[in-house]
């Protein structure tokens, strides 16, 4: 059989004698050890975070799932890197970019 090792990393954490005491209780309240609950806490919140960065999209529409939009986004990135684009930092800027059509 397989198993699959992580690399881990030991960190110290200073943290109030309060917060030690409620965390101590409902890892009890779960029949756990302190230590394994605060990992799972911490690991629950680190793979959120990597959830909503992974998501390009967080109302969770499907704009950029469509290929059209991702090759139009792309597309515009290049004009941008070329410099065949212009920036517009306020309204009298838009306006005299309007005027110039």
């Amino acid at each position: 059989m397989e198993t699959t090792e992580f690399l881990k990393q030991r960190k110290a954490v200073d943290l109030p004698v309060e917060v030690v005491r409620s965390l101590a209780m409902a890892a009890a309240a779960k029949g756990i050890s302190l230590k394994k609950y605060m990992e799972n806490i911490i690991l629950k919140q680190a793979n959120a975070i990597d959830a909503a960065l992974n998501n390009p999209s967080p109302s969770g529409d499907n704009y950029f799932s469509d290929a059209r939009n991702i090759k139009r986004i792309q597309h515009s990135r290049e004009e941008a890197m070329q410099g065949k684009i212009t920036t517009v930092s306020g309204k009298d800027e838009l306006f005299k970019l309007l005027e110039k059509l």
